[in-house]
């Protein structure tokens, strides 16, 4: 069976005819790259850009991929497949990132302009990897996490968002800011801690994100209380 690769050169507008590469089959990784070599001598890229040589990884995220971390969950030792970005986006797009992110949330606070890892990556794996969004019930239920009513969070425990039920993004409780106007009742604004995809990771009240992420908000704790 031959290899079926999808090929892509992003800020290389000289390159743009390499989709005629996409799901062209080839007999081994090794002849796969000799076109491509091939076709770079053929049509060089622009003096603006420059061309560095791709790895081709089979499995990318799975146990087989070198770059990814060994990331199991905890109760099951079930593998969480993972990519770490080989380098950050280029810094005007995360500029833009950051300002459309203040568009969305005005009082959101960037700690860190980066895409090295995504929201499960930061609360899950030490901002050291990008995890899909799609394990995150797998992690929350073999890790013992348990829901918990908003009522009852503290810092440290984590805010899901879901659309349609599905999970969309996860982020840490950072504060519970006393915003309290009368002298008897207490009211408490959330902020969270989170990274919004490839954009950065900002600190943000519990509503202000985007709506991609859906506006199903749950809370999970891993805490141990004595009784």
């Amino acid at each position: 069976m031959g290899l079926e690769v999808v090929v892509g050169l992003p800020y290389n507008p000289s390159a743009a005819s390499l989709v005629a590469f996409s799901g062209h089959k080839f007999a081994s990784p090794e002849c796969f790259v000799a076109h491509f070599d091939a076709y770079i001598r053929r049509f060089p890229p622009r003096s603006a850009f420059r061309y560095k040589r791709m790895s081709l990884i089979i499995g990318r995220g799975g146990e087989t991929d070198p770059a990814a971390l060994r990331l199991f969950t905890t109760a099951n030792r079930r593998y969480i497949e993972n990519e770490r970005p080989e380098e950050e986006r280029p810094i005007e797009a995360l500029k833009a990132a950051f300002q459309h992110a203040r568009s969305v949330s005005p009082t959101a606070k960037c700690r860190s302009l980066t895409s090295m890892y995504n929201c499960v990556g930061m609360v899950f794996a030490s901002r050291r990897t990008a995890v899909d969004c799609k394990y995150l019930d797998l992690i929350l239920r073999d890790d013992g996490y348990s829901p918990i009513p908003r009522e009852r969070i503290i810092e440290g425990d984590i805010v899901v968002y879901r659309r349609n039920a599905i999970a969309q993004h996860v982020g840490i409780i950072y504060e519970l800011r006393d915003v309290s106007l009368e002298q008897n009742r207490t009211r408490f604004q959330t902020w969270v801690l989170s990274q919004w995809g490839e954009d950065g990771e900002y600190l943000h009240e519990l509503e202000k994100v985007p709506p991609i992420y859906g506006s199903e908000i749950e809370f999970w704790s891993e805490r141990r209380v004595p009784a």
